[in-house]
């Protein structure tokens, strides 16, 4: 099977060209004082019905104008976002944020005494940035003005596992002269392994996490992503501009199996220390971080074979389900087919059917997270298999396979329930 670490030295620039930091939105203003009243009186709406108490809009005055970032309740008196989002003046541990950093949340009716709007008193915690190619966790942890009452998210440290349904909480931001207003709404996503748009995120505490189908936009930094029991396990920092990667992936010789999906990629505050609790074990930088593993690439690639597979026979299930071997050659991998069983449906048909089978090879490729993945393709120049059935014994059926003028196969293919 091919391998995708021969094109990486070759996509780097592809990479950089294609990913970019979910950056906080930004209104230039004309003083620093504009930019202090804007962010102060922002506005949160509820896109849809039902919007989280702990999640709001962060806005930052600096003197480039104002900012607006995702910010999520850690304790009656923390939040958490991405390091990106701060105003350069507040970029370090214990630096003072006041005057500089606001969170807005949706007004909530059933709950009056819960605070609209808190401002930011300190950095405790920051994280220095990567660039768009040296990923590095991007968070940071603020104290507020004062404790609120609003409810606060617990930390989950378990990480996250392959293909785990991951809800994020986002705000999409408008910002103008008339004021910064937000949106507030929950996505669903899927964390993704073994993709090479970030190998390193394949691992349950790895520092990164990358997240499939859920679109962001500038103004997400710092989403939460929520555990299905509401515990937040990282935020989200940096969104891959998918059809600009296929663009760049075209034109490197990489075949695209599927087309890209939007795909982000965020902190994962399993090993980071960010709850304050002992780390879990098992978080020894070696242990997490040496990204995807051969036998993960290589599961991943045979289960989109599979899938491939049985949607290309879907014709020829009335009468047999099928499997295949992989036969790898040098320059391309033929399916050796099989018949697994015959669906008792098969009882029914007027008589026993015969086919033809065109040569089937499996096709290399990145499917749509960017991950390997393999894919069946006919091959008109190979030798046909002809398939026919001579008779229906009581306890199953038997096949007759015959590779273009080969010797015939006779194979047993038991009855069963599709």
């Amino acid at each position: 099977m091919p391998r995708a670490s021969l094109f990486l030295c070759i996509l780097l620039c592809a990479f950089g060209c294609a990913k970019k930091k979910v950056s906080p939105a930004l209104f230039r203003t004309m003083s620093f004082e504009d930019a202090q009243r804007i962010a102060s009186s922002a506005q949160v709406f509820c896109k849809d019905q039902d919007c989280h108490p702990s999640v709001g809009m962060l806005t930052s005055a600096s003197r480039e104008g104002v900012g607006a970032c995702t910010a999520t309740l850690m304790g009656s008196d923390l939040a958490v976002t991405n390091g990106h989002c701060l105003p350069p003046e507040t970029k370090r541990r214990g630096a003072s944020c006041e005057g500089y950093l606001w969170i807005t949340f949706t007004d909530d009716r059933n709950h009056r005494q819960y605070d609209k709007r808190i401002g930011c008193k300190e950095v405790v915690e920051y994280s220095e940035e990567g660039g768009l190619e040296d990923h590095r966790p991007d968070y940071a942890i603020l104290r507020l003005s004062h404790p609120t009452s609003r409810p606060f998210l617990a930390i989950d440290e378990t990480g996250f596992s392959e293909e785990e349904t991951i809800f994020m909480h986002k705000v999409n931001p408008d910002l103008s002269a008339r004021g910064a207003f937000g949106f507030l709404q929950e996505i669903t996503c899927k964390t993704i392994f073994a993709s090479h748009l970030e190998p390193r995120a394949s691992h349950p505490l790895a520092d990164l996490v990358t997240l499939g189908d859920c679109p962001v936009i500038s103004g997400n930094s710092g989403s939460s992503l929520l555990s299905q029991a509401g515990h937040i396990k990282g935020v989200v920092q940096i969104r891959i501009f998918e059809l600009r990667m296929a663009a760049k992936l075209r034109q490197e010789g990489i075949t695209l199996l599927e087309s890209l999906v939007p795909v982000s990629i965020g902190t994962n505050f399993a090993c980071l220390g960010v709850s304050g609790q002992a780390q879990p074990q098992g978080c020894a930088a070696s242990e997490r971080n040496d990204g995807a593993t051969r036998a993960q690439a290589d599961a991943i690639f045979e289960r989109g074979l599979a899938r491939s597979f049985e949607n290309h026979m879907l014709r020829y299930v009335d009468y047999l389900l099928w499997d295949f071997d992989l036969i790898r050659e040098v320059e391309k991998n033929i399916l050796a087919l099989k018949p697994r069983c015959t669906p008792r449906t098969y009882l029914h048909l007027t008589r026993p059917p015969s086919f033809t089978l065109p040569q089937l090879h499996a096709t290399w490729g990145w499917d749509r997270y960017g991950r390997e993945s393999g894919q069946v393709a006919e091959n008109p120049d190979g030798p046909p298999l002809h398939v026919s059935f001579p008779f229906r014994p009581g306890q199953g059926n038997v096949v007759l396979l015959q590779e273009g003028d080969g010797p015939e196969q006779t194979l047993a293919a038991p009855y069963c329930d599709r």
